[in-house]
């Protein structure tokens, strides 16, 4: 008698493989979606940095008058309220290329009134000659009070820019605009560093040609990028003072979350003409 062989599966081999493939297509499909979560979020959180950047650039060059004790009007699409009884104002900012996208947006403002530096330094800059500065495609310029600007370098050197100063009897690059701000008997400047928001160093060198003091006052911005030195003469140099004719410093967080989860966080400071 010959022995026919077995053909087939049998039913519980059948449901065994079943089984297994509904295991592996399930995770497979688990796999797939977690994919889709993490891209989902690195581009949420990526988009939200992006966000929060300008947000925190658009801060710096906010004017004063936009600032009160009860709002904030950062642009025409972001005007944040302050929240009752505290120092942090909130708002949504609503993309314009899909309505659907929001963000919860919170500045957090704190006085800082201990000034920049650790000597509680208090100042009369009321004649000091003044001087403001920006940077513009990493081109340092540097503006008197009439807007003129009277210095300007590049800043995308292999080596430290630097910034020189001095105060002489005669002007001797008279008209001309180069790394070089010249003083011309003045015994006070003030120059406004606030708006340096290059993430290279700068390096100011001050020269006193004139044997009276020679005194430079400079507000810098919340790093450690810019040095004043003393190279010549008697200078006395007075870092972020306290002072009352330009403005209040505040330390300003700049948070913003999206559907609850907090995606960015930046920090500046600024001065504001008005205390709030």
């Amino acid at each position: 008698m010959i022995k026919k062989d077995k053909k087939g599966f049998s039913l519980i081999e059948i449901l065994v493989s079943l089984a297994i493939a509904s295991i592996i297509v399930l995770s497979i499909t688990q796999l797939i979606i977690n994919m889709v979560k993490f891209n989902k979020k690195s581009e949420d959180r990526q988009q939200t940095t992006l966000v929060g950047q300008q947000i925190v650039e658009e801060i710096k060059n906010l004017d004063s008058s936009n600032i009160s004790s009860s709002l904030i009007k950062i642009s025409d699409d972001l005007i944040l309220n302050r929240v009752e009884n505290s120092n942090e104002y909130k708002g949504i900012l609503t993309d314009r290329n899909n309505l659907s996208k929001t963000y919860d947006v919170a500045l957090t403002l704190n006085y800082e009134n201990q000034g920049m530096n650790k000597n509680n330094e208090k100042v009369n800059i009321e004649n000091a000659i003044k001087f403001k500065s920006e940077v513009i495609n990493e081109v340092l310029i540097i503006k008197d009070e009439n807007n003129n600007e009277v210095a300007k370098l590049s800043l995308n050197t292999n080596e430290t820019p630097k910034l020189i100063i001095e105060r002489r009897t005669e002007l001797n690059n008279k008209g001309k605009i180069d790394n070089t701000l010249s003083i011309n008997l003045e015994d006070e400047v003030f120059i406004d560093f606030s708006n340096y928001n290059f993430n290279g160093n700068l390096d100011v060198y001050i020269y006193n040609y004139i044997e009276s003091e020679f005194t430079v006052y400079a507000q810098k911005p919340d790093n450690p990028n810019i040095k004043l030195k003393s190279i010549l003469g008697i200078v006395s140099i007075h870092n972020n003072p306290i002072y009352d004719s330009i403005g209040y410093l505040y330390n300003i967080t700049v948070s913003i979350k999206k559907n609850g989860k907090l995606l960015f966080e930046g920090y500046i400071n600024k001065n504001i003409s008005n205390q709030i």
